[in-house]
């Protein structure tokens, strides 16, 4: 599993797992459980018919492997069935309900997850709701803001849509959607220098959606920012909001 550990090469990592499971004739015969890693790469993969298959056995001998329902939960967002992602992320919620007080930034995530889910559903009340929820177990996390925030601009509401990207650029300044976002709101609110120094830093990393807005509006990144951001890039941040762990006895992730 170094593979995939040290440098994410899921084909060998994938390879070595079919061998292990082909051996173990079903008999769970390590510290870790290998369909459930092989449902993570496939995940990765992007192959989720074969990684429901594998969570599907996991979940038969433990229906509240936390695990295998954080996965699940994102192959069906990935799958756009949001309310079913959010029902997994509703089942962990209530399995981490009589933890210890450590998993408490675990579940910070689950409703940060939940509330990108009713984004996605354009409910955006029920966003912003969720992300408030999150962020009162971990204040001014830069995830999370931006899910709030993400609310707050479907909902109209451009000024707290502008304060909470502005806190979460502050605290990141890769995250892409809040410097899309924080620029959207300043057109609607037709401050249009600030709308196009924002929209056209999104661009740079990566926003689409930015680039279109730009057009006919904003003069587009100089071939010299172009360059620079070629030269040294941002990290990228997914549009599957996610956050895992690697545990040490193999059971390698849970996302959040």
């Amino acid at each position: 599993m170094a593979e995939l550990e040290n440098n994410g090469d899921t084909t060998k990592a994938l390879d070595y797992l079919n061998k292990v499971i082909s051996r173990s004739n079903g008999i769970k015969i390590t510290t870790f459980d290998p369909y459930l890693t092989r449902a993570w790469i496939y995940f990765l993969q992007k192959q989720y018919s074969p990684a429901t298959t594998d969570l599907k056995r996991v979940l038969k001998n433990d229906s509240n492997n936390l695990h295998a329902l954080s996965i699940r939960g994102y192959i069906k967002r990935q799958l756009k069935d949001y309310n079913g992602s959010n029902a997994d992320f509703q089942r962990m919620l209530k399995c981490l309900q009589s933890k210890p007080f450590s998993v408490v930034a675990d579940s910070a995530f689950i409703l940060n997850g939940i509330g990108w889910n009713y984004y996605l559903l354009k409910e955006y009340e029920l966003c912003a709701e969720y992300a408030c929820k999150s962020l009162l177990l971990v204040p001014d996390e830069a995830y999370v803001l931006d899910t709030r925030g993400s609310g707050y601009y479907g909902l109209g509401e451009y000024e707290r849509c502008i304060d909470d990207m502005t806190k979460a650029i502050g605290s990141d300044p890769d995250q892409g959607n809040s410097w899309y976002l924080r620029g959207m709101s300043y057109l609607k609110l037709n401050i249009q220098d600030r709308a196009c120094a924002d929209l056209s830093k999104a661009s740079l990393l990566g926003v689409a959606e930015a680039t279109e807005a730009m057009k006919g509006l904003c003069q587009p990144p100089t071939k010299e920012e172009v360059e620079k951001q070629r030269q040294f890039p941002n990290k990228k941040i997914p549009k599957v909001k996610n956050r895992f762990r690697i545990f040490p006895n193999g059971n390698m992730l849970i996302i959040l």
